[in-house]
């Protein structure tokens, strides 16, 4: 009876070990050899690792010409609510409001449609 347990013991401490030991051989290997080859990789001069890295990827660059033209939607917007917003006289407040909000829902309307589309 002592023995079954101290070999259920054994068993178990063995199974701790060469997991332990799996793990520590494959951080060695990543350590001691693949970092070699992931330096050559990015640092090599036929490959141009480092280049391709900073490059940047056409669906970024994509994303960043809409959000521009997003931008410039936005700006050129706002200088027309601007300059509606200077001819506004206290008698013609109710009747700007309203032009107002039909331009920002319009405004509203061709962004989600640009969004969308794109």
């Amino acid at each position: 009876m002592r023995i079954t347990a101290y070999w259920k013991v054994v068993l178990k401490r063995f199974v701790d070990s060469m997991g332990l030991h799996l793990l520590r051989s494959v951080q060695n290997l990543v350590n001691r050899d693949m970092e070699i080859e992931v330096v050559n990789e990015f640092m090599g001069l036929h490959n141009g690792g480092i280049e391709r890295i900073l490059e940047e990827s056409p669906a970024v660059a994509k994303k960043r010409e809409r959000l521009y033209k997003s931008i410039k939607l936005l700006k050129d917007s706002n200088d027309v609510v601007a300059e509606i917003m200077d001819r506004i006289t206290v008698e013609d407040y109710a009747e700007c409001l309203f032009l107002c909000f039909r331009i920002l829902f319009g405004f509203m309307f061709s962004v989600s449609l640009f969004v969308f589309r794109n």
